[in-house]
């Protein structure tokens, strides 16, 4: 994993991005994991924050940053006075929790425009 930058010619923002290389057919390969915004604001609130940053990235190529591991507890009673019935959902939300899959969307749609919030779905 690393930092990588880019300038955008139409904005000319400089892009903050973690990415991770991997093959595919023999070929090395980038993909984003996630944007950290726009250096320009990034360094406004925090002058050193590229090389927090890559040493953030370095260490969680270190530690396997790929690699998640999930524990849910199935024990924990759910809050509530209703008796809850449908344990398979219990389990993909707490999942869906635990992956932190809902800042991410709202993360998301507060880029763009769509005014239902996506969590609900």
């Amino acid at each position: 994993m690393f930092i990588a930058t880019a300038k955008s010619p139409a904005t000319g923002k400089t892009s903050v991005y973690l990415k991770e290389g991997y093959r595919e057919n023999g070929k090395v390969k980038h993909r984003n994991l996630k944007f950290y915004g726009f250096l320009e604001e990034l360094e406004a609130k925090e002058p050193d924050i590229l090389n927090k940053l890559r040493a953030e990235a370095k260490q969680m190529s270190k530690d396997g940053g790929s690699v998640l591991r999930i524990a849910v507890d199935l024990r924990k009673p759910k809050s509530g006075t209703r008796p809850l019935l449908n344990y398979g959902y219990a389990f993909l939300q707490s999942i869906y929790n635990e992956l932190k899959i809902p800042e991410f969307i709202a993360d998301r749609q507060a880029k763009t425009d769509i005014a239902y919030p996506l969590n609900d779905i």
